[in-house]
């Protein structure tokens, strides 16, 4: 199931499906990076990617982190 703060905040990025549409597919991203890795892109923004850490509490940060994680 599909977090809200990711609905809220990724989806139109990412995609419904994790698929990518302006970022980049997230399916598989578990297996490229590891939760603390997606918790600093997050937070921090990287490439693209916006910063996300003054917009988001860190328990929303860090339940979408793990969630991505998962994503393998």
């Amino acid at each position: 199931m599909i977090p809200s703060v990711y609905k809220q905040n990724c989806l139109s990025c990412h995609g419904s499906q994790l698929e990518g549409k302006y970022g980049p597919s997230l399916q598989t991203v578990g297996s490229q990076l590891t939760e603390e890795e997606i918790t600093n892109i997050i937070s921090k923004g990287e490439g693209g990617m916006p910063a996300f850490g003054k917009r988001l509490e860190e328990e929303e940060i860090a339940s979408i982190s793990e969630w991505l994680s998962e994503q393998k």
